[in-house]
């Protein structure tokens, strides 16, 4: 028997190309199909292209990264897309509604974290269609009033997008990076169209790029987010003390939509439970913060082709 050759850790290089890249659309604007080439994210991270592709090919060989998707600008949907957070004291009524939510009719994934926390998130065409799935979630956690976690503003829509559009960016949806010709040749058009058409839809800020990050797939066995709470000195300056702090432990960070919840966002990895205690610890004896709540995940469940789905409406599939 072979023995056991634990997988290289992620470093803090590897978390600065993450955060790169990006892991959830439109949180650092709409990025072209050149913001994930490994020249440009040299640039962001500060190292060399070739030092990039071989942290790329590790983080994919680990199965941390698992390819490069393209998101259509949800306005040219008609859709919204939000994550709200419920605090559900009855740890029955929250198992209950954590299986039985069903992923469909504007639900698209539940998030569950250790004590009361669950998070759902929800697409809507408009704020009928939004109340209701919000409703029907109140309903099934036993009441209260959700906090809104994150809620993505698209940029504003100048013109429709074409049939051709369409196509082009339903063949980069899994694939971003992708070669024209490909696209070109399964849009039935030239490249130079392909070309034309892609740089029209990135000066209107029609798509954006991310990478597909597993995380459960990380050398780190434990991804988790803190919730700061800052106090009235508290701000950028916190904020950027933080990411410095945990720079070989962070994903992502961003401000949350309702203030209620928290002024800062992290989600991060540890090795073990200890080490989440520890860091927050850490955390604590930054300036400007005044509280942490830590979100453990217990669960997981996400519809993933809703968006899919919505594309090929557009193409009349």
């Amino acid at each position: 028997m072979r023995p056991y050759k634990p997988p290289p850790p992620v470093d803090a290089l590897d978390m600065r190309l993450l955060r790169a890249m990006g892991t959830t659309p439109f949180a650092y604007g709409a990025r072209s199909l050149d913001a994930i080439k490994p020249a440009r994210l040299a640039e962001r991270v500060g190292t060399t292209r070739q030092t990039v592709e071989a942290r790329l090919a590790r983080l994919s060989e680990l199965g941390v990264l698992q390819g490069y998707q393209v998101w259509p600008n949800l306005r040219h949907l008609g859709l919204t897309w939000e994550i709200h957070h419920w605090k559900v004291p009855d740890p029955a009524r929250k198992a209950s509604a954590y299986g039985s939510l069903p992923l469909a009719d504007g639900i698209v994934a539940v998030f569950s974290f250790l004590g009361p926390d669950l998070c759902v998130a929800i697409q809507s065409r408009n704020p009928e269609d939004r109340a209701r799935t919000l409703a029907r979630v109140t309903e099934a956690v036993g009441g209260g009033r959700p906090a809104t976690l994150w809620a993505r503003e698209m940029p504003p829509v100048r013109e429709p997008l074409t049939t051709l559009d369409w196509r082009i960016l339903a063949a980069l949806r899994h694939d971003a990076r992708r070669p024209l010709e490909g696209v070109a040749r399964e849009a039935g058009v030239s490249v130079r169209t392909v070309k034309r058409r892609v740089a029209r839809m990135t000066a209107e800020r029609a798509f954006d790029v991310t990478a597909n990050v597993a995380l459960e797939r990380s050398p780190y066995p434990i991804p988790f987010a803190f919730l700061f709470h800052f106090t009235p000195e508290g701000g950028r300056a916190t904020a950027a003390a933080l990411l410095d702090l945990f720079d070989d432990r962070t994903i992502a960070a961003w401000v949350p939509w309702s203030a209620s919840l928290g002024h800062y966002d992290m989600s991060l990895y540890a090795r073990t439970p200890g080490e989440v205690e520890e860091m927050r610890d850490r955390a604590l004896k930054v300036p400007g913060v005044a509280e942490v709540e830590t979100l453990l995940y217990t669960g997981a469940r996400v519809e993933s082709d809703w968006l899919d789905r919505a594309m090929a409406e557009r193409l009349g599939r």
